[in-house]
Order: structure tokens, then sequence, then C-alpha cells
């Protein structure tokens, strides 16, 4: 018997519905803390070392822009 691996098709049809999704399953860490582009992200990251994908809300000198990690790494 196979196993279901995730979530069905039909429900992920863009990159907001996958984040919507992975929040739902709580497999997603979101962060509204302001955090600089350059290396910052990175590191934060890397501490993480492979684990569930982070949403950054807040990138310094970059209105109405974020920025998702590790989307696939949990897999």
């Amino acid at each position: 018997m196979k196993k279901d691996a995730g979530a069905p098709a039909k429900m992920i049809a863009d990159l907001r519905s996958a984040l919507e999704w992975l929040k739902a399953e709580g497999d997603l860490i979101e962060s509204d803390k302001e955090v600089n582009p350059d290396l910052e992200i990175t590191g934060i990251q890397k501490q993480l070392d492979g684990g569930c994908p982070i949403l950054f809300n807040n990138i310094k000198d970059k209105p109405h822009h974020r920025c998702v990690t590790n989307l696939f790494g949990d897999m």
C-alpha cells in the first residue's frame, strides 16, 4: 500500500498555496523580524541545517519583498 506523501496536487497550484499548506501543516517557520539579505538570511538558514522552510516577511531595504528558503529541504 502506498502511503500519502503529502498534499494532493490539486491543493498546491502555486507558491502561495504551497506556503499556505506548509503553514497549516506546521512545517513553515515565519519571521517578521527585519533581516539583511546580504548573508544574514543565509546564516540563519545554515543554523537550521536543512530543517523546515523559513519565510522572511521583512527584508531590510526591500519594502514589499519576502524571501522563502529551503522550500524543499524537509522532503
